[in-house]
């Protein structure tokens, strides 16, 4: 008991630091954000592990004073690998989270032209996610962005060298299985992309290997064909954005 209030306390004096770090980022460049926020973000993980999510429930006191528990609610950095339409105005989100590993979360509305919250329902969008846990999984609730690495969007070969990274963290990442060192190769390489490299290829086959490493692979390949020959044949895995991107 004494132990759990110690790492409650620590996370209570370490968490607000870690988010008054990434806000007063927001006043700065995008890429000095960037460099800020993927900077806290590492500090965390080597120090906490990032397991700390904030569960929390929420109750309601009844007729003749019983209380009542059920809803649960939990925020997370996380980000979102996969958006397909659910409905008529709902999308079907999976998402990478800190401390929890893959969730599939139903944003409601989120189709909507004027949803508050469309920018969290897209690929690419890293943020702190608020979430509803219920018997019927997680829904959307809020989002406060860190980055959508919008540049990633404009050209083709940084495009598909994203979505190499965001398809491997989808098909290889167990469900709420956390992995700290997949999620920071992620996160880095995203940042490499988008912010820093002007050879998209060059900087996805640098971290190609340190990602199957965090994964507990080992592979020698030379080209992007070998590794996702590698993925498939040995894993039973279909990388098609490796497949694509060896062809440009």
């Amino acid at each position: 008991l004494a132990t759990i209030t110690i790492l409650g306390l620590i996370a209570l004096i370490a968490v607000p630091v870690f988010f008054n770090i990434i806000k007063d980022s927001k006043d700065q460049g995008l890429q000095d954000s960037a460099e800020l926020y993927l900077d806290a973000v590492e500090k965390a993980v080597l120090s906490y592990n990032l397991n700390q999510r904030f569960n929390y429930t929420s109750c309601k006191i009844l007729d003749g004073g019983n209380l009542k528990c059920g809803v649960e609610t939990i925020e997370v950095e996380a980000l979102c690998l996969k958006s397909i339409d659910y409905k008529d105005n709902d999308k079907l989100l999976t998402l990478y989270a800190s401390g929890v590993g893959k969730l599939l979360v139903n944003a409601k509305g989120c189709k909507k032209p004027k949803a508050k919250l469309k920018f969290a329902a897209s690929v690419l969008c890293f943020g702190h996610y608020y979430l509803t846990k219920t018997s019927g999984g997680y829904t959307l609730t809020g989002c406060d962005l860190y980055d959508s690495f919008y540049d990633l969007a404009t050209d083709i070969e940084k495009f598909y060298a994203a979505s190499v990274v965001l398809e491997i963290l989808d098909k290889m990442g167990m469900e709420e299985d956390y992995n700290n060192n997949l999620f920071l190769m992620a996160l880095k390489c995203l940042k490499e992309l988008a912010y820093e490299t002007k050879n998209p290829k060059s900087c996805l086959y640098g971290y190609l290997k340190l990602i199957l490493e965090a994964l507990g692979y080992e592979c020698n390949a030379i080209t992007f064909m070998e590794y996702y020959n590698y993925l498939l044949h040995n894993h039973n895995v279909q990388i098609n954005s490796l497949k694509e991107l060896a062809k440009i």
